[in-house]
């Protein structure tokens, strides 16, 4: 089966307070969910530390992940992968 990218592909983290969303193409969104409910002001430009923050969380989180997203470090952008994981198909 080819490896492929899904477009439109993300992940995301939330608190409750604040949404941190990380696009597989790279974007990235955060929001502060309780001045901006609905989600209309991006605050990637104006919180650049609370960014790195929730970046940090993130590349944690898809540390162990099999589909190649996180090395530890970084977040790895433009990553083709399975769309059936092999360790999730029942044999």
């Amino acid at each position: 089966m080819p490896r492929r990218l899904r477009r439109g592909f993300l992940y995301y983290l939330t608190d409750g307070r604040e949404k941190y969303i990380w696009w597989c193409d790279g974007r990235e969104q955060l929001f502060d969910l309780q001045n901006d409910p609905r989600e209309l002001c991006d605050l990637v430009e104006s919180e650049p530390q609370k960014l790195e923050n929730w970046r940090q969380k993130l590349i944690e989180k898809l540390r162990e992940r099999p589909e190649g997203w996180s090395d530890g470090a970084t977040l790895t952008a433009n990553q083709p992968y399975f769309h059936s994981m092999p360790h999730a198909v029942l044999g």
